[in-house]
């Protein structure tokens, strides 16, 4: 595991506690993250479903060791598979020490 990578979730995970209520509202009805599902799982993974959209794992699951970052990793792959620019340009905008680390885990 990235220690780089872990470490920028965590500190990601205490910009979005402090910021909380700014993002819960992007998930909100007419939000535009209403209907953003691997941002939803993402912000879910890191704040243990505090902050979260229609998409997300049970805390039991997020709170084994380590599966936290598989899941963040997963969900920034996807997005760069599938092409979705609006979902990596958040992500960049919004985390861009995790987008670095992964860019920097995969190679790029």
């Amino acid at each position: 595991m990235s220690t780089e990578f872990s470490n920028a979730i965590t500190e990601v995970e205490k910009y979005l506690m402090k910021n909380a209520e700014r993002y819960r509202k992007m998930f909100e009805p007419g939000g535009e993250l209403e209907y953003n599902n691997l941002i939803s799982d993402m912000m879910g993974c890191i704040t243990d479903n505090s902050i979260v959209g229609g998409a997300f794992h049970a805390s039991q699951y997020i709170g084994v060791p380590g599966y936290t970052e598989l899941e963040v990793f997963a969900d920034i792959f996807s997005a760069l598979y599938q092409g979705d620019d609006d979902t990596v340009k958040f992500i960049k905008d919004e985390f861009p020490d995790i987008h670095k680390a992964f860019l920097r885990v995969i190679g790029g």
